[in-house]
Parts: C-alpha cells; structure tokens; sequence
C-alpha cells in the first residue's frame, strides 16, 4: 500500500533544529545535479590513475574504491535477474518522476528532472516506526514510500541481506529508461543511514558504466565498470566517503535503447511514527524533506516545470541619483557557490599564484556549469576572476601562517 509521508508544517518547508551536522558524515549536497554525468562535462584533463575494467568477472574487496567495495557478478541467476527485470518493467514497482532542488541563485525559476524515474519502498521496524532516508532533492515528502516491499523487491532483498549479514530496510528502485538517463557523481548522505552498512546496488538490464572517481571536475583516481545484468555492487561506507559515483550518460558507439532497472539497498537508522516524529540517527533534524540547515530548498507547489511568476507592483519614480545606481551591472555569482566549487578542485601549491588562478578559473567554470550557471554566457568571467583571486590569496597566506607556525614550533622544540 502506498503510505504518503506526514508532516506537521502545514505545507512550509520545516526548518531543521539545529546547525550542527553529525560528525563524521557525508552530508552537504553539492547541489550540480546530473549535468556531471553528461558526456560534454567530463574533464578534459588526463586522469593519472585510471582503470577501466573489461572483464565480466567478480572484482573482490582490494580492488574498487578505498578497498571496502565488492563487485559480485552472477549475485542473482540469470532466470532470476530476467524474471525480476521484467517484474520491475511490469508493474512491480509504481515509478514516480522527482525534481532537484530550485537552484539557490534562482529558487522561483523551473526545476530540473532528475535524469530517471524512480520510487522509494521500505519495510517499517518491529516496532511500526517506518524508516527514513532524506535525500538531496524537492520535497521528497510529496512522494510518500511504499510500505512494505513487494514481494519481488523483498525476496531480493533477503538474498542481499543474508550474503552481507546486514538487514537492509529501504529500498529505490530507479528506471533508466536508455542511454540518455544518467545519475550524476555524487556521494550517497549518510544523514541517516548505519554508518557501518555498505550500500547496495543491483543492476538488472542493459549494462550501464559504473564510474568511480576521487574528484568530481580534477579527478586523480577514476574506475570504471560495466554493471553486469544480475550483479550487485556493494559500495563500502570507506569507498563513499572518499569517492564519488556516478552511472554515466552512453558515447554514441554505446548506446543502447534497452532500459535500466537498479536496485539500491539501505540500512535506514532513522525513523518516523505514527506521530510524525523523527527518531533514531538523523533526529536533531524534524524534517521529512532535505533540511534546510544543510543546504536543502524546497519548492512545494504543483507546477514545478514552470517558474514561479513574481507579482508586479508599481515602483515609484527613481530620481537621476538612484537611477544611475540601479543602472550598475548586478552581481551574477555568488563568492560562497563559486568557493563550494573551488574546494572540490585540486591544484598543486608549488606552482606560481598565476598558474593556480588559471587552473582554479577553469575548474569553476566547469563546475559552475554543472550548477546551471554558465560564466561565459552571462558576461561574468571578470567577476569569477575576482573571487578566485581573492581565494587563492587567502589560501597561500593561510598556507603561509601554517608553515610560520609549524617552523616556530620545530624552533622550540630544538631549543628545550
């Protein structure tokens, strides 16, 4: 049965409790959508450690990621794999079509699909309290989940449940319907999931790049596999701290109209009841959708596909003076967006302040782009200019104090 998800905010987005994330988690979203998953995106530089995996084999713990991650090829039979693909492509699930969250420059402005479709199911504790597990995208509550799993969903479940020693709670079951529909590198939240659990994924259908990478626009370390029909990826909580991921869109030599169905299993820590009260891992945050407090929007009308018309009021008659100053070229970025990117890039400190500016330009130009915001387009390469000069000054004189520091203290210490 479909169970829509309750709240007690009269349709408002609720505000989150506190401004603390809990140590020790993935929880910022970066906010750049599937745009990084698209072929025009990927970095043009060369990746010093890439490996591209052509064997249709098993790749045990060692090998993917920072260690912890299994690729287990022929988890589930072929009959068994055919027999769930075409159960998900008939009816098994009901697929619903969810939206990234209002871009932070332009909240009003229409919101972007994500590139599949998907749907969220979970089994409810012992106890009747339904597991919860926010994600990075609009108003999620909208949805609702599906309680409990049906029954082909739940046999498969079990079987990944008894080869982990993990019991997974929450499922997603996402449709790609062809090469085209894509997921974006991101890191799965762990806002609310046990921490010690990997996370899994089961691909059934048309064999999909599964991609690894340490970094998102300057990666050093990049994996890639074809997600064999049938097996399962057990994505170690080590892996996805560390490494993004990211099932990419098809080259055109690749591409297939056969659809995707994957599978991705959670071990939940957080919890709802029958209230609407938020218990267990996640609890300082009383909100079903993304909290707001880390950098969550929302938009909670109906016609998310459209902008949000801004009504039109009379402005008085502006004096020469203050038309002049309304005249002045509006600020385009924003410093704190521009520096979220920034942070993801990776540059070598021993080059000249000149080279680390150019590099650093061109990794917030990509990223920016993955963002919806496209520097040359809007005129604003002056003002990108600006703030990653002011950037790269503050981190070399930083860099600068913590070396002072570190040779005041070798100083000391040879003087005891």
């Amino acid at each position: 049965k479909k169970i829509p998800s309750r709240t007690t905010d009269a349709g408002m987005t609720t505000p989150a409790t506190t401004t603390e994330p809990p140590a020790g988690t993935t929880l910022l979203p970066l906010r750049l959508g599937d745009e990084t998953a698209l072929l025009a995106n990927q970095p043009k530089m060369e990746v010093k450690a890439k490996k591209v995996f052509q064997e249709y084999e098993s790749l045990e713990k060692g090998v993917l990621g920072a260690g912890d991650t299994e690729l287990k090829v022929g988890f589930l039979s072929k009959n068994e794999a055919d027999a769930a693909l075409h159960a998900f492509l008939n009816g098994e699930v009901e697929f619903q079509q969810w939206y990234h969250m209002p871009d932070k420059r332009n909240p009003s402005k229409a919101l972007k699909k994500l590139k599949r479709i998907k749907a969220a199911l979970c089994n409810p504790a012992p106890d009747g309290r339904i597991p919860l597990y926010r994600f990075p995208v609009n108003d999620q509550k909208r949805y609702g989940e599906t309680i409990p799993m049906p029954n082909v969903l739940e046999g498969i479940r079990k079987k990944v449940s008894a080869y982990t020693g993990f019991d997974f709670n929450h499922a997603v079951v996402l449709l790609y319907k062809n090469g085209d529909d894509c997921i974006g590198f991101h890191k799965d939240k762990t806002l609310d999931l046990d921490e010690k659990a990997p996370i899994i994924s089961l691909s059934l259908g048309a064999e999909r790049p599964y991609v690894l990478r340490d970094n998102i626009h300057r990666p050093t370390i990049e994996q890639e596999f074809l997600f064999p029909h049938g097996a399962m990826l057990a994505l170690g909580p080590k892996s996805n701290s560390a490494f993004y991921h990211s099932v990419r869109q098809l080259k055109k030599e690749e591409e297939t109209s056969e659809p995707r169905i994957s599978l991705t299993f959670r071990k939940v820590a957080t919890f709802r009841d029958k209230d609407g009260k938020i218990t267990g891992k996640g609890a300082k945050y009383q909100s079903l959708n993304w909290p707001t407090d880390i950098n969550g929007a929302h938009r909670l009308d109906g016609d998310l596909e459209n902008d949000i018309e801004k009504p039109t009021t009379q402005r008085p008659a502006e004096s020469k003076s203050a038309k002049k100053k309304s005249q002045k070229k509006p600020k385009i970025l924003k410093a704190e967006e521009v520096e979220e990117v920034l942070a993801e890039a990776e540059v070598d400190a021993t080059t000249s302040l000149k080279e680390q500016k150019r590099h650093y330009i061109r990794a917030a130009v990509a990223g920016l782009k993955g963002r919806g915001v496209d520097v040359e387009k809007e005129g604003a390469g002056s003002e990108l200019a600006s703030i990653v000069g002011q950037y790269v000054a503050r981190k070399n004189f930083e860099s600068t104090q913590k070396a002072k520091a570190s040779k005041a203290a070798a100083v000391a210490v040879e003087t005891q």
